[in-house]
């Protein structure tokens, strides 16, 4: 089921429900079951990259993004997007969380790229700015996926 199935009473409800089951550690950036007392590890998307965590709500499970459920612990709103400041996926500590539009985040994403290609691929430096990546790597040319950088990306 997805958050956005629920009506607004029942989304009320879904959210207190979270901010009575979790807490986030701020001192270890860990995702904490107040029932166990324990961390919530999640588990890791292998098509996107990101953290996931199952959430249980009267009788239904909800898959959650780790960072949009930390952000949501410590400002009390889920914002539409969220940007991992580092770019690292993996990373959900709050101060690597920061709300943006959508543009910023598209621009904060191609940036990254542009860095990391650059590094170390001699083809994607020559034809930088006339060539835009998108997230399916087959789109991208057969000189660019035969780069280091571009591998670690998926």
């Amino acid at each position: 089921m997805r958050i956005s199935d629920l009506t607004q009473e029942e989304r009320k409800a879904f959210e207190e429900h979270l901010l009575s089951t979790y807490r986030y550690d701020a001192a270890t950036g860990k995702l904490i079951n107040k029932k166990w007392n324990r961390e919530y590890p999640g588990m890791i998307n292998k098509s996107n990259g990101y953290v996931y965590v199952f959430v249980y709500f009267r009788g239904e499970r909800f898959q959650i993004w780790k960072h949009r459920l930390v952000f949501f612990l410590v400002r009390h709103r889920f914002p539409k997007e969220i940007d991992h400041i580092n770019g690292i996926k993996t990373d959900n500590r709050i101060e690597n969380l920061r709300e943006v539009s959508r543009s910023e985040n598209e621009a904060n994403k191609l940036r990254r790229w542009k860095k990391i290609l650059t590094q170390d691929c001699p083809a994607y430096t020559k034809d930088a700015g006339s060539f835009v990546p998108d997230s399916d790597k087959g789109n991208f040319p057969r000189r660019y996926r035969e780069c280091s950088s571009f591998t670690s990306l998926f």
